[in-house]
């Protein structure tokens, strides 16, 4: 279909960015199919179809691309991303940004939190299959009740997942979960090219009772939060990042 479109379009696309943009394809037309088959279905992520978690969880890995685009261009960021730290994966799901995480920077341990447990179980069977089980560990955790003290070099909160109300909650226990300098990386779907797009768009995050939110909110409620020097991240990806450092 894409080369009848436009013949050239995936020139030159490594097998790794494939395998994400069809694991996104595979997600979003499974959950079209949800839509339709079960309408009245209550505003969360429940999906407990292993091809739409896995799918989904392949797909997010783009969002570590974004993290390194960001790491690369940040010379200080970049050297701490060489040294031994942590890093906190909120809304880790089937483990694949964890563990995309953990390959990319080898001196980082990656604790992933989800309450979700069919997630929580198919990201136990991905990591004992990966070659980083041994820097990378899930745990059955509201993000809400983190409790911890200058732990984390850096963190990712998957925000078209995780209600409003709960990052609002949690983002005064993840300042402090960090370090002095450290990073927050909060995802959002980017704004769609049109209205029905849109529309399309926020019914998704809804359905999954996500964080719905303008990038220019984002990036309040990072500062709200005593978050600075914040910044947009965007690549061809249907999700964008909003960071924000603790100083």
């Amino acid at each position: 279909m894409v080369a009848t479109l436009d013949g050239g379009l995936l020139d030159g696309i490594s097998e790794d960015d494939a395998d994400i943009l069809f694991s996104l394809i595979r997600s979003f037309f499974r959950q079209a199919l949800d839509l339709i088959e079960n309408p009245g279905r209550g505003a969360e992520w429940s999906f407990d179809d292993p091809v739409i978690l896995q799918a989904q969880g392949k797909g997010s890995r783009g969002l570590v691309e974004l993290i390194a685009e960001h790491v690369s261009g940040s010379p200080a960021l970049a050297e701490r991303f060489k040294q031994p730290g942590k890093f906190l994966d909120t809304g880790s799901g089937t483990g694949w940004n964890s563990m995309e995480v953990a390959a990319r920077w080898p001196a980082l341990h990656v604790d992933g939190l989800d309450v979700f447990k069919p997630a929580l179980a198919l990201a136990a069977e991905n990591l004992a299959a990966s070659d980083v089980a041994d820097r990378v560990a899930f745990y059955d955790t509201d993000f809400v009740k983190l409790d911890a003290v200058e732990t984390y070099c850096a963190a990712f909160l998957a925000g078209p997942f995780i209600p409003r109300t709960v990052i609002e909650l949690g983002l005064p226990s993840l300042h402090l979960a960090l370090e002095p300098g450290g990073w927050v990386f909060l995802a959002i779907y980017r704004a769609a090219p049109d209205e029905l797009s849109q529309a399309l768009l926020d019914l998704r995050v809804a359905r999954s009772s996500g964080y719905d939110c303008t990038p220019a909110s984002a990036g309040k409620l990072l500062a709200d939060n005593g978050f600075q020097n914040t910044v947009e991240i965007e690549f061809p990806t249907p999700a964008m990042l909003i960071a924000g450092q603790k100083t």
